[in-house]
């Protein structure tokens, strides 16, 4: 399952070839280009999941697993300018 969500992260992309800035998150594109495609916020959401996630860990005696990660949306309620 973790090989689902990565894929497309490691996907060549070349620039000098005339690839297509893809629209999913890809570490060659972010690295080489610089486009609204690459830096939006469900690609940066994504790419903090992988980096946090850490694969598939034997669950602990309690049945929960060691590296367990909640991410909680929080929402100002101020007005926004």
């Amino acid at each position: 399952m973790t090989m689902l969500a990565v894929a497309p992260v490691l996907t060549t992309f070349r620039a000098d070839r005339g690839d297509a800035v893809p629209e999913r998150p890809n570490r060659h594109a972010v690295a080489h280009t610089l486009d609204r495609r690459q830096y939006s916020e469900p690609n940066a959401l994504q790419a903090v999941l992988l980096a946090v996630s850490g694969g598939d860990p034997e669950p602990t005696a309690n049945g929960h697993s060691p590296q367990a990660c909640t991410v909680v949306a929080r929402h100002s309620g101020g007005a926004s300018t």
